[in-house]
C-alpha cells in the first residue's frame, strides 16, 4: 500500500486533490481496497496456475519396455535408471556411442528397388539373393537386411542376459522404423524384430510390404 501524509500533500491517483480532505481520504480508502484485492485476485490466480500445471505433469517415455530398461541398469549399477546420462558419462566412450547410432541410424542402399542395409550389401551378395530368392524383392530385403544381434556383440566378453539383447533388438526396430518412414515416406515397410528359431537370438530386418 502506498504511504501519505509523509510531510507534503499527497495527491490521490487520478484526482489532484490533497488526500488531508475527507472527500480524499474515503475515496482514498477505497481506492486502496481494491488494489489490494486486485493483488489478491492475481497471487491466487497465479498458485492455482502453478498447481495446476504441477498436476498435470506427465512423463513420456519413448523407448519401449522402460520398465525392463531401468531393471536392467539399476542391477548393473544402482540408479542409473535414473540418471542414464551420467552412467553414458561414467562408462561409454563417444566413440563407442558414435559407431552404436550406426546401427541405430543405418544407412541405406537402393538397388534395382530393393532397400538394403549399406553395411551388408555386396554386388555379389545382391546377386546371388536375387537368384536364390527368384527375384522376390521382399525376400531378398528381408533376407539381406537381417540383423543378428548376437553378432553384433559377439567380442563383448561379459556375461549378458537375454533380455538385454531383446530390449536392444526393440529398440533397434523401433529406430529403423521411424529412419525408414522419415527418409522414404511414399514407401510401407515391415520392420521385425523376433526370436530366430536356431538359437541366433533376437533379430531385427526389414523389408518393403
Amino acid at each position: 500500500m502506498d504511504k501519505i501524509g509523509m510531510g507534503h500533500a499527497a495527491i490521490l491517483p487520478h484526482s489532484g486533490r490533497d488526500v488531508h480532505s475527507p472527500d480524499a481520504t474515503a475515496r482514498q480508502r477505497r481506492w486502496c481496497t481494491a488494489k489490494a484485492v486486485v493483488a489478491m485476485r492475481q497471487s491466487v490466480t497465479q498458485c492455482l496456475w502453478r498447481r495446476n500445471h504441477i498436476m498435470k505433469t506427465e512423463l513420456i517415455d519413448s523407448l519401449p519396455c522402460i520398465e525392463n530398461v531401468n531393471s536392467i541398469m539399476n542391477a548393473m549399477e544402482q540408479g542409473s535408471a535414473h540418471d542414464k546420462l551420467a552412467y553414458i558419462a561414467k562408462n561409454c566412450s563417444p566413440y563407442t556411442s558414435l559407431a552404436f547410432c550406426a546401427l541405430l541410424f543405418p544407412s541405406i542402399i537402393v538397388v534395382d528397388g530393393c532397400f538394403l542395409l549399406e553395411y551388408y550389401y555386396t554386388e555379389s551378395n545382391f546377386l546371388d539373393a536375387r537368384k536364390n530368392y527368384k527375384n522376390d524383392k521382399r525376400k531378398v530385403e528381408e533376407n539381406m537386411n537381417n540383423t543378428f544381434l548376437y553378432e553384433v556383440f559377439e567380442c563383448f566378453s561379459g556375461d549378458v542376459p537375454d533380455m538385454v539383447f531383446e530390449e536392444i533388438g526393440k529398440v533397434v526396430r523401433l529406430s529403423w522404423d521411424m529412419v525408414l518412414k522419415q527418409t522414404f515416406p511414399e514407401r510401407e515397410f515391415a520392420v521385425k524384430y523376433f526370436h530366430d528359431e536356431q538359437d541366433y537370438g533376437p533379430v531385427v530386418t526389414f523389408c518393403q510390404k
